[in-house]
């Protein structure tokens, strides 16, 4: 009797495990779908409006290089403090809590640095894209008007 108490089916649990993800993956998939692409949407176009009044003004590029390269600054030097912490070790992390929490909590700031690094430099090429965009246009307006009739420009 106790050997049928101690018959433990592994694989029968395993196959029911496989079959409930197998099942809800596709399910959750669609679900997914459905509703991030509105809000991916939603944060795109505002991207673009963003880039859009960025690249409207000469100073306003500038002001925004100058955001973009500062958080770059700030992200490089969040490596390099982690860096310097990681090489003192456990003379720099001698917390109660333990190295691996502390070398977390010194870790943080560079993934969030970096997030918003990111986003600030796709922001700053959008906009340079689109301010070279206009100033060709504006080069190539003002040259059609001075092109010779009979040349294929007007």
């Amino acid at each position: 009797m106790t050997s049928l108490l101690d018959y433990q089916p592994h694989w029968f649990v395993q196959g029911l495990i496989v079959a409930a993800v197998v099942w809800t993956f596709p399910r959750l998939l669609n679900y997914l779908r459905a509703h991030v692409r509105p809000f991916s949407r939603r944060i795109r176009h505002r991207h673009l409006i963003k880039a859009r009044r960025i690249s409207s003004s000469a100073a306003l590029m500038g002001d925004q290089a100058a955001r973009t390269y500062t958080f770059q600054a700030v992200f490089l030097l969040s490596c390099v403090v982690f860096v310097f912490g990681f090489i003192a070790g456990p003379v720099f992390l001698s917390s109660s809590g333990g190295v691996r929490v502390g070398l977390f909590l010194l870790a943080t700031p560079i993934y969030v640095f970096e997030f918003i690094y990111l986003n600030e430099f796709n922001l700053y090429k959008s906009a340079l894209r689109r301010r070279i965009r206009i100033e060709r246009c504006m080069y190539n307006q003002r040259f059609k008007s001075t092109a010779l009739p009979g040349r294929g420009l007007t």
